[in-house]
């Protein structure tokens, strides 16, 4: 999360990687969380295809005006981000026979 702020007018920008994993063992989310290197690690993820069911990145970028705290501001993005994934995720069909971001 990158942010400029100020209590009138702020910019802000979130990079977000998803994955979401049929296998339902959090041992990859761990390692990728515990990673010093998170780019090679959701690299070695999603290259293993039968324990990924969808993955991708998410970019948003922001620039608001009005009253607002920066914690305000900071779930605002958040919230965003969390909407944008759940966009991204409502794209494969029920069947699995589609998955976005992914060959």
């Amino acid at each position: 999360m990158n942010v400029m702020y100020s209590p009138f007018f702020s910019r802000g920008s979130i990079k977000a990687h998803f994955i979401y994993s049929n296998v339902g063992d959090p041992a990859h989310y761990l390692r990728y969380e515990n990673a010093t290197d998170k780019e090679k690690e959701f690299i070695k993820f999603i290259v293993n295809k039968s324990e990924v069911g969808a993955s991708g990145e998410i970019i948003l970028i922001d620039r608001s005006k009005g009253v607002m705290s920066l914690k305000g501001y900071k779930r605002y993005l958040l919230k965003r981000a969390a909407i944008a994934i759940v966009s991204e995720l409502q794209k494969i069909d029920l069947d699995n026979t589609k998955c976005p971001n992914s060959s």
